[in-house]
């Protein structure tokens, strides 16, 4: 049996967490602000792929993968949107899980892997997944980290979508306003 992959030293964390907000806060576009976040987490989420898979409404889902690997989208997809439909136990258009074919198996399979949803508005937003070829490298550590990365890109992603949404909102006069 192999042994865990050891968690950073708390200082290490500590400095990838902030990196990773840090990044999430920067103004180049969202998708190479994920990538990054994605890059950063495997220093303290040892991984050899992480995908994010965010559900947009309406509109397609958006998926992220680092290291960037094009051939491996469709069964990450496919593999990420059924962990959402276990979360939030939901059926979407296009999500039903046919049996996989064997060749696409092993693109996504590996001995160890982590999942944990992406929350915001008191919903499932999304799901962040890693995945590393060592048998059981994975420790409750390893998932409170994913789970607080998960936080900071579901914040992250809250955040754009309220930005996003700012000019839907429509304001509503104060007590001492008067409507005409």
């Amino acid at each position: 049996m192999a042994q865990p992959v050891p968690v950073s030293s708390a200082e290490s964390v500590a400095r990838t967490l902030y990196d990773i907000a840090h990044g999430l806060d920067s103004s180049i576009g969202t998708e190479p602000r994920l990538a990054r976040a994605l890059r950063l987490l495997r220093g303290i989420v040892p991984n050899d792929r992480c995908a994010l898979l965010e559900v947009a409404e309406p509109g397609p889902a958006r998926l992220v993968v680092e290291p960037d690997a094009p051939e491996e989208y469709e069964a990450l997809r496919r593999v990420l949107t059924r962990f959402l439909t276990i979360l939030t136990d939901e059926a979407r258009p296009g999500t039903e899980w046919p049996l996989p074919d064997v060749a696409t198996l092993a693109l996504w399979a590996s001995p160890s892997h982590l999942a944990v949803p992406l929350v915001g508005f008191d919903r499932v937003l999304g799901v962040l997944f890693v995945r590393h070829q060592v048998v059981n490298s994975y420790t409750n550590d390893h998932l409170r980290l994913l789970s607080v990365v998960a936080g900071q890109i579901a914040t992250h992603l809250v955040a754009c979508r309220l930005r996003e949404g700012q000019g839907q909102i429509v304001t509503l006069p104060t007590k001492g306003e008067t409507q005409s």
